[in-house]
């Protein structure tokens, strides 16, 4: 039994035609990610299916809206996915699923949805420009150019027999970067951090009943030299912040210390010097 049967499908908003003759099938308990471009219309094309089209838009074609259907947005995390299923929808239209979370939640998220097609037979139909997501999953991929689909197959197979333009296209925009926006070090060491560490009181700590502090950071050693652009990449609560405000002065280590300019300080002792010279930028 198909969940969704598209079949010479035009969607046409405020004069222009997004969608151009789109035919797809989804059988039930089936997964598929559409993959495409910004702007190409893959939005529109979910909010179609999900029949939340704005006003204003013209469709020819069958297929819309699909039944049982519900809608995942970038911004939404796994909380809206129990919402849904608690609703008994069959179909998961998934818009840039997490693409506007942390990478963390956008992990959960992604796991939580294949637990719902795994575990209960939802269908998933996930809708991005990111070509490494179904290459991740592992999942049975479309091609979305021009308001059609002129590709289909399983991602991996596309990845080593891309045939069509569009394919090549997105495969190449999402390939790892082998070249940085960052110059290369030029001088000697600028800030240094060694064994840095940091704990925190416990929440749940009392007068009466003592727990120990909480380590938040942990023996955190590096280096970045003049000209050189270092990221640090992790999940929501894992010590980012808190380390970039030890490195300019808004905190103290709980062990270790820093070195800004060969001047060495443990946080809210930063030399003057170095203050002016350290700016944090705050999210």
């Amino acid at each position: 039994m198909a969940l969704l049967e598209l079949a010479g499908l035009v969607i046409t908003l405020a004069g222009e035609r997004l969608i151009t003759g789109l035919d797809l099938t989804l059988d039930d308990g089936a997964v598929l990610a559409i993959v495409g471009r910004a702007g190409t219309g893959k939005s529109l094309l979910a909010l179609g299916i999900a029949g939340l089209l704005p006003d204003g838009a013209v469709v020819e074609g069958t297929g819309l809206p699909a039944k049982r259907a519900g809608l995942i947005g970038p911004t939404d995390d796994a909380s809206a996915l129990t919402r849904w299923l608690a609703r008994g929808v069959d179909l998961l239209v998934c818009d840039e699923p997490g693409r506007g979370l942390a990478p963390a939640t956008q992990h959960a998220l992604l796991e939580a949805l294949l637990a719902a097609n795994r575990e209960r037979g939802t269908g998933l139909l996930i809708l991005t420009r990111d070509f490494r997501l179904p290459l991740v999953m592992g999942l049975d991929t479309a091609i979305f150019s021009a308001g059609a689909i002129v590709e289909r197959g399983p991602a991996a197979d596309l990845l080593d027999r891309p045939h069509h333009p569009a394919t090549r296209e997105l495969i190449l925009a999402n390939k790892p970067r082998t070249r940085t926006l960052a110059r290369p070090p030029i001088g000697e060491p600028l800030l240094e951090l060694h064994s840095v560490a940091k704990r925190i009181s416990d929440p749940a700590s009392r007068l009466w009943r003592r727990r120990p502090p909480i380590p938040a950071l942990e023996n955190i050693t590096f280096s970045v030299r003049r000209g050189e652009a270092v990221g640090l990449l992790g999940g929501r609560g894992a010590g980012k912040s808190l380390l970039l405000k030890l490195v300019a002065g808004l905190g103290r280590t709980t062990d270790g210390h820093m070195a800004f300019d060969r001047q060495s300080y443990r946080g809210t002792d930063i030399p003057r010097e170095a203050r002016s010279r350290i700016s944090l930028l705050f999210s």
